[in-house]
């Protein structure tokens, strides 16, 4: 079948946009003629020349008439018809703009025209920070020290299936495809046919989801999202940032440099979803550990068997001295490891990167198989009872990696550092040992019923009952001591047992796989020392490390207290030494838009997070604390 489309050059504005649209949305309805019955058809293009006229001529009330009345006569079937034409064509029309997207950026690179896509670049950016004033020494060293976090939220509503997003996104990369000016005859049919094949599919795949969306649902989709995204996207945006520094003799970005780290909130938001258990907490934390070792193994693999130098470093022949022998007098005699794809018998001894990575992919191999336990309710991760070496910290496969990389840039090797190697530490520092690190929510009011059940179990009086001030000091006396005031073997009950089995999850899970602890409807400086507390609490018998506890301020009233709450909390002492010696004096605040919206109208709460913002700038520089914003909107 040959493309009916008309070849335009890429400068063009909007042509080849439109032709897009026209023929994929010409062609569904080509498609959806041999599976509809006739009185069907004549009902979804009778709605669709309605629906053009009222578009064209939408100053005329008649045509809204006319194509409401139609719409109503429609049975329920027709009706689902209908909306799935309807559904499927916005789609479409998404895809089209978003390959004419990346046309044009392409065209715009390729000097082929003036780009309607301005300041988006990295280039174009730092070329208006430049005429402000700003120095390229400045802006890379802004560019090597900032992080930014994109939080993937949980959404169990989300309409699209994930069988149509992929539909959708390989229709996308094929109408990409089609527009390659040197195809040959035979790839542009082979492009058109699984074009066709997709599009009947689309339209043969049930829109609904049928059965009750759960969290860990959610949190596939999620590690969906950075596998077919976001994992490759990632280094090779790095990669532009260094060729930008070194165009302007500047030095590339240093080898821990971390511009993006990725959290999400599905299986670990308890105030947005009621169904979010330890169980399920537990449950995602290792679906998105075994999802990472599976991208990391594939990766390990093309890197061994591309690091084919026979010379290294005599750092790296210590190091792969002391693993081998470690790894020999820990463990049982290797076998064969048939499901490996590349080195599955041995590796030669004179390939030191190949002996290296030989022994990181083994231990890869032994994480995947841990996760793949819990995930089968085999036991928890770590086991207690595993005797081969798997990764629980990043540092521990950040190690050879970075060893690697130093060895080939000292053996004059530096190009084969410099590329697949280089992408995969960049991962490492972005992606971590699970892809996403899983951030915990819970209600205010949920932490005081909690702390309630511990004063009155330890008869020291009725915590909901006190006011701010009594809060306050009890709750800095208790961490300043560091009494216990909770046993460990505790008999709470409703709420209060599930805020503390959630603490307790939270400390057996450790701090590498999760990120923060939010505070949804925070009022009070206790709010946040409250959750200091009970994390403290169960965190002594992990070695004392905690979350970061992050406020989210979400409506009118929490913004215009956001001074007194931070002066408060700033000028407590124990709070403020731990900020120091825990978070290196980083406050991070959440700032609600939506809820702050709804508690007052746009424009208000527009202008009150403006202010509030402002106003806690100034408190956090007062104390010589460094405050990070987490903008609670979606983009």
């Amino acid at each position: 079948m040959n493309n009916p489309r008309r070849r335009k050059d890429s400068v063009d504005f909007s042509s080849p946009l439109h032709d897009d649209v026209e023929y994929l949305c010409d062609t569904l309805l080509t498609l959806i003629e041999k599976h509809s019955d006739q009185e069907t058809l004549l009902t979804l293009k009778t709605v669709l020349e309605l629906s053009k006229a009222y578009d064209q001529y939408f100053n005329n009330p008649q045509n809204f008439t006319t194509l409401a009345a139609k719409v109503e006569s429609l049975n329920a079937y027709q009706l689902c018809c209908v909306g799935s034409l309807f559904s499927n064509m916005c789609n479409l029309a998404n895809l089209s703009e978003y390959v004419h997207r990346i046309r044009r950026r392409k065209a715009y690179e390729l000097g082929e025209g003036t780009s309607f896509l301005s300041h988006v670049s990295l280039d174009e950016v730092t070329k208006d920070l430049v005429k402000a004033g700003k120095t390229h020494a400045e802006i890379r060293e802004q560019l090597a020290s900032q992080t930014v976090d994109m939080v993937l939220t949980a959404h169990p509503t989300q309409a699209i299936r994930r069988s149509l997003l992929a539909k959708l996104h390989e229709i996308a990369r094929l109408l990409e495809l089609s527009h390659e000016p040197r195809l040959t005859p035979a790839q542009t049919e082979d492009v058109n046919e699984r074009l066709l094949m997709n599009l009947e599919a689309l339209w043969r795949t049930d829109e609904v989801r049928r059965g009750k969306p759960k969290p860990e649902d959610e949190a596939r989709n999620i590690t969906q999202v950075i596998e077919d995204t976001v994992w490759d996207a990632a280094p090779a945006y790095v990669k532009s940032i260094n060729r930008y520094l070194k165009s302007v003799d500047q030095d590339p970005l240093p080898l821990d440099s971390t511009p993006f780290v990725f959290s999400s909130w599905a299986g670990g938001d308890r105030d947005g979803n009621p169904f979010v258990t330890q169980s399920v907490t537990r449950e995602v934390v290792a679906i998105n550990r075994y999802r990472a070792c599976t991208m990391y193994l594939v990766e390990i693999e093309r890197l061994l068997f591309e690091l084919s130098v026979s010379e290294g470093s005599d750092e790296l022949l210590a190091y792969n001295e002391r693993v081998v022998a470690a790894t020999a007098a820990a463990s049982q005699p290797k076998k064969m490891n048939m499901k490996y794809k590349e080195f599955w018998n041995h590796v030669p001894h004179t390939e030191p990167y190949r002996v290296c990575l030989h022994e990181v992919r083994d231990r890869m191999n032994n994480t995947r198989i841990c996760a793949e336990a819990e995930l089968n309710g085999d036991g928890k991760f770590p086991p207690d009872n595993y005797d081969e070496p798997i990764y629980t910290l990043k540092a521990q496969l950040l190690e050879p990696l970075e060893l690697m990389y130093r060895s080939l840039h000292s053996t004059g090797d530096g190009r084969l550092a410099e590329a697949r190697l280089l992408d995969l530490i960049r991962r490492v520092h972005m992606f971590g040992l699970t892809l996403v690190k899983l951030d915990i929510r819970q209600d205010a009011a949920e932490h005081a019923l909690a702390m309630n059940y511990i004063t009155e179990h330890a008869e020291m009086g009725t915590y909901t009952d006190w006011d701010e001030a009594t809060r306050v000091s009890f709750l800095t006396e208790m961490l300043s001591s560091r009494r216990p005031i909770l046993a460990h073997c505790h008999r709470a009950a409703a709420n209060a047992k599930n805020v503390l089995d959630t603490f307790a999850c939270v400390a057996d899970i450790g701090t590498e796989p999760l990120g923060a602890y939010v505070i949804s409807m925070c009022m009070k400086p206790s709010d946040v020392l409250a959750v200091e507390l009970l994390q403290r609490e169960h965190a002594r018998y992990h070695d004392d490390d905690t979350l970061r506890v992050v406020p989210l301020l979400e409506t009118i009233g929490a913004l215009n207290d956001s001074y007194e709450m931070l002066t408060v909390l700033f000028e407590n002492k124990w709070y403020r030494e731990h900020l120091r010696t825990r978070f290196n004096s980083v406050q991070e605040v959440m700032v609600g838009y939506s809820d702050s919206m709804k508690d007052g109208s746009r424009f208000t709460s527009a202008w009150e997070l403006y202010k509030a913002q402002e106003v806690m700038a100034s408190i956090a520089q007062k104390h010589n604390v460094t405050l990070r914003f987490f903008h609670g909107r979606g983009v």
